[in-house]
């Protein structure tokens, strides 16, 4: 079984991940976004680190 190459997101998918969050469940977003469930999890755990960072 070959494993999956981990997806890159930009900071702007992040948000965007943030963002489409409201009323969409963890799996949802993850098969949206083309990543894993758990990665999901963890982005939106730091979700003020992500809107503190200045592009």
């Amino acid at each position: 079984m070959e494993r999956r190459k981990r997806k890159e997101l930009c900071l702007k998918e992040y948000i965007d991940l943030i963002d489409a969050s409201d009323g969409k469940s963890q799996r949802q977003l993850a098969d949206l976004f083309g990543i894993g469930k758990t990665r999901v999890q963890a982005i939106l755990k730091r979700t003020a680190q992500f809107y503190s960072t200045k592009c």
